[in-house]
């Protein structure tokens, strides 16, 4: 029985061939307007092993949907426009008055679907697996990130050096402080001890000084001579004479509390300097002496008789 139908024939060799065109003329394209193929997948958030098989012409990893909705995406990057005539098919119409043979392969565009391409309706959108972000991109955000986190952490560095630094000089500051303050404390001390022992030698020294001579007459062992003379010298120095009965006169200078001692039977010859700073003692006994200053010359003492 003869029948007149139309059969689409599809080959898939020239599908390839048209296939493989598109993508040769797209890169044609972007090396004229010398894009890299980094700046494709910069700009597309395509990764750029998959350009690369586009490229070089492996279509056969991806669905058929995918792989043209990324084309796209290339062409507009590339500034080239697409239309859905540079991806149809050729076919081959053929008329036919022959019979239908059983094994025959007949392609019904209505209802058989096309064994090259699936059955579901792809989404022009692109899978989430090859939305991926752009690498050159990820990795400038991180150096960034990785600068404001190194800069962050050398200012706390600086600023805790300097707070411990500060803290350091405060405490070496406190301890010279407290250092000087001990020593002025023990040089305080150290005068005031000084002072008070200084203080109360002298005031031992006067005492013992100022103690009557008489003490030290009677203390001090008889000598021949009958009588004894002590001459005294307050506060200021003083010259004296002194001549013991009919003997040659002795002189001496009396510093300030200095005292001498001279010995006579019957008569003592003075000579004083400066009578308002000397003070006599005859046998034990104050002698009183003419009230006015100045010296005084050839002043006799003569002791009483026993």
């Amino acid at each position: 029985m003869l029948h007149s139908i139309h059969i689409t024939v599809v080959s898939k060799q020239s599908q390839q061939r048209n296939m493989q065109q598109l993508i040769e003329r797209l890169v044609r394209a972007r090396e004229e307007k010398n894009i890299t193929l980094q700046d494709i997948s910069y700009k597309t958030n395509i990764r750029l092993e998959i350009l690369a098989r586009i490229e070089s012409g492996d279509t056969s990893f991806q669905p058929m949907p995918y792989i043209k909705a990324m084309l796209h995406k290339y062409a507009e990057t590339v500034g080239v426009k697409l239309h859905q005539s540079d991806f149809e098919e050729q076919t081959k119409t053929l008329t036919s008055e022959s019979p239908i043979r059983e094994n025959a392969i007949v392609e019904n565009p209505i209802h058989q679907p096309a064994t090259h391409e699936p059955v579901s309706i792809a989404s022009p959108s692109m899978p989430t697996d090859l939305q991926t972000p752009q690498p050159e991109q990820s990795h400038k955000k991180r150096l960034i990130y990785a600068s404001l986190v190194g800069a962050l952490i050398a200012t706390l560095l600086v600023v805790w050096y300097l707070v411990k630094q500060t803290e350091r000089i405060s405490q070496d500051q406190a301890r010279s402080v407290s250092k000087q303050q001990v020593i002025t404390k023990t040089l305080d001390s150290s005068v005031k001890v000084g002072e008070s022992e200084m203080n109360e030698k002298a005031s031992a020294t006067v005492e013992i000084q100022r103690k009557p001579v008489i003490e030290d007459a009677e203390s001090a062992p008889k000598s021949e001579k009958k009588h004894t003379l002590i001459v005294r010298s307050k506060t200021d120095t003083c010259w004296i004479s002194v001549a013991s009965d009919k003997n040659t006169a002795k002189e001496m200078l009396l510093t300030p509390s200095g005292v001498a001692k001279f010995n006579a039977d019957s008569l003592f010859t003075l000579t004083v300097g400066k009578l308002e700073t000397a003070e006599l003692w005859l046998n034990g006994k104050p002698v009183t002496l003419p009230r006015r200053s100045g010296a005084i010359s050839g002043f006799k003492l003569m002791p009483p008789k026993d």
